[in-house]
């Protein structure tokens, strides 16, 4: 699905939020007498009474809070790893970066044999490889994503994992900055379904109305920039897919990321709260990596994602000591052998999140197909198809 069905979402929200709100009037405007259901009309679509925010969640003054960099992988069979060379030979031959110093050097014949035995069954193998640099193509993708670097992981017997570490252009990071400092307010709502009964004489019936449910405005901030960086992981992994056989992304499954930031806030600064949670950073899922660095997990959106199972994110945030990178004096040093240690671990943690939810679906999927067979003998044939196609779906995450 297109950008992960977030910008589908977002169509559906407007249309229904416009629907709503005509339907609304002419229920109980032009079609009822009623004064407290003309002031119910306008409590909800014109004056949003009750709703007004007093909070701040802007960037606070003279502190900065930036995303350096965002890392996401997907997996790729051990099956397919003779597309996945031939991807790699490609970029390598036609969109390395020549503006940055790119670690491997030793060829495509070095690269071959690497991922062949990238296997720890065997007594000599690799554990990763570091591909170096990239540029995109494109003039859309060349607009959000500045270059990126790839890592080639070895995830475990059935699958390699393909690591993209991102950098955004000025323009893209601008416009997320821009997000990130802003004091963020929804002052129209949002439109869902709900019902009420009518009763009259010989009728009496539920129909269909809506109401408009209003978030906090600090997690409907985190929503945006959320949206934001996952559209340009999606278009990455869109530029990419001719080339690499990807699992969760050609399952229209977001796959997961680590995204690295830098601020010069205390992460427990209560002055500053409103502000983290409008970022999605919350001291309830903290894990210290050390006194100046922390890994967020499940980081906070609204409950327009409340039936969504979002959990392919991690926030990666550090506070800048600000000491130039080199030597092994700056945070950031630390940042980077963090990364080359344990990236890895963090994805199989997600992976294996993600893999678990979409084989839960798949299993009431066939479970409502199996409950609408007939178990006669005429529907044997029927039977043993579905039971087929049911192993071939689940043989991925065997």
């Amino acid at each position: 699905m297109k950008y992960y069905g977030i910008k589908r979402r977002e169509r559906m929200e407007i249309f229904r939020y416009k629907y709503s709100k005509v339907l609304a009037y002419l229920k109980y405007v032009v079609f009822s007498n009623d004064d407290k259901e003309k002031e119910l009309y306008e409590d909800l679509y014109i004056n949003q009474l009750g709703f007004y925010k007093n909070s701040d969640n802007s960037l606070p003054v003279s502190n900065f809070y930036y995303l350096n960099s965002m890392s996401t992988c997907d997996l790729i069979r051990r099956d397919q790893i003779n597309q996945l060379k031939k991807g790699l030979k490609y970029l390598l031959k036609n969109q390395r970066s020549k503006r940055y110093y790119n670690s491997f050097q030793e060829g495509i014949a070095e690269l071959n044999t690497r991922l062949e035995n990238m296997d720890s069954s065997l007594s000599m193998w690799y554990n990763k490889t570091n591909l170096g640099f990239f540029e995109v193509k494109g003039e859309r993708i060349a607009n959000l994503i500045d270059c990126y670097s790839i890592v080639v992981h070895n995830v475990n017997t059935a699958y390699i994992g393909i690591e993209f570490t991102v950098y955004l252009t000025e323009k893209a990071n601008g416009e997320l900055e821009s997000i990130i400092q802003s004091d963020y307010k929804h002052e129209c709502g949002y439109a869902v379904e709900s019902c009420y009964g009518y009763k009259h004489k010989i009728i009496d019936k539920l129909f269909k109305s809506y109401n408009v449910i209003h978030y906090n405005d600090n997690h409907l901030k985190s929503d945006q920039i959320y949206e934001f960086i996952s559209c340009i992981e999606w278009e990455l992994y869109n530029s990419l897919n001719n080339m690499f056989p990807f699992v969760l992304h050609n399952k229209g499954i977001m796959p997961p990321r680590i995204e690295l930031f830098y601020t010069d806030l205390d992460f427990l600064n209560d002055e500053a709260k409103n502000f983290f949670d409008s970022v999605g950073v919350n001291s309830f899922h903290i894990q210290y990596i050390d006194e100046k660095q922390a890994m967020f997990f499940n980081p906070q959106l609204s409950g327009r994602y409340s039936n969504c199972d979002v959990s392919n994110r991690l926030i990666y945030l550090v506070q800048d000591d600000g000491i130039k990178q080199g030597n092994l004096e700056s945070v950031k040093d630390m940042v980077s052998i963090h990364m080359n240690d344990y990236a890895l671990e963090y994805y199989r943690i997600l992976f294996l999140d993600l893999l678990l939810i979409d084989a839960g679906k798949i299993v009431v999927n066939y479970k409502k197909l199996l409950d609408k067979i007939k178990l006669k003998r005429n529907s044997l044939n029927s039977l043993f198809k579905l039971k087929y196609k049911f192993s071939v779906e689940m043989d991925l995450y065997n």
